[in-house]
């Protein structure tokens, strides 16, 4: 991969840049490869989580998903190696929660042997049977009690406020990453099939978890219009995450 200039160039490549609330026009450039440049900020994101230090999210606003689906095998094996735990969801025919427990669960298990029987690592599955217990009823395709091979936890994820679930289970989900010295990294292809009152719990979830200082991290890619939609989700979203304009490969 070839070096990354460095954003004060301002030398843009048409098909990506970086856009946040204190640099409009800042541009990643390598090349003429903006599948590189989304691979070394996702490289960096993930190395800073690891290190404790803070980090925006990053969303890819476009309507060819191609990009963003060239980008998953190769962040699968490239982000792993740098300390990442990479957890793809699939939107497609499945609830967000739905494609978000089953994957996650996975994650969990495939730590290291230590980390993944630790007790941050047990408490972190216990929450997802919480969450599967208590919002089945609104979500009738999230997995039964019994294809996780693990006791809930009263009181752990199963208010049955969904905001407070979600966090509660991506929380205890980041600690049992940083515990294991590693960054959960959620990737969403078309972020903008999450329906309003869903998108609104991930985004508070993830301001929960960035309270925290947990490594947590989320690379999505959605339509022209996400950026309105976050902000109409919750109108702190703004200094979340920094957003990338993809336009025609």
């Amino acid at each position: 991969m070839r070096v990354l200039t460095t954003m004060n160039e301002q030398r843009e490549d048409p098909r990506i840049a970086i856009q946040s609330p204190r640099s409009t026009h800042a541009l990643a450039h390598v090349g003429d490869h903006s599948l590189d440049a989304l691979r070394w900020l996702a490289s960096i994101a993930v190395q800073r989580c690891v290190a404790g230090r803070s980090v925006k999210h990053l969303i890819v606003m476009g309507q060819d998903s191609g990009l963003f689906n060239d980008l998953i095998p190769l962040l699968g094996c490239e982000l792993e190696d740098l300390g990442g735990t990479v957890v793809a969801l699939d939107l497609h025919g499945q609830t967000m929660p739905a494609a978000l427990l089953k994957p996650l669960q996975a994650a969990l298990l495939r730590l290291p042997p230590l980390a993944a029987t630790s007790e941050a690592s047990l408490r972190a599955r216990r929450a997802l049977v919480g969450f599967s217990h208590v919002h089945r009823m609104h979500f009738g395709d999230l997995a039964s009690e019994s294809d996780i091979d693990i006791a809930m936890e009263p009181g752990l994820a199963d208010s049955g406020d969904l905001d407070l679930d979600l966090a509660a289970v991506l929380e205890s989900a980041g600690l049992a990453m940083q515990a294991a010295g590693r960054t959960l990294v959620l990737l969403i292809d078309r972020l903008d099939r999450v329906e309003g009152r869903l998108l609104a719990a991930l985004i508070g979830t993830l301001h929960a978890c960035s309270r925290r200082a947990l490594p947590v991290w989320l690379l999505a890619a959605g339509s022209q219009d996400i950026r309105q939609r976050i902000g109409e989700a919750r109108p702190y979203a703004e200094r979340l995450f920094d957003y990338v304009r993809q336009g025609p490969r």
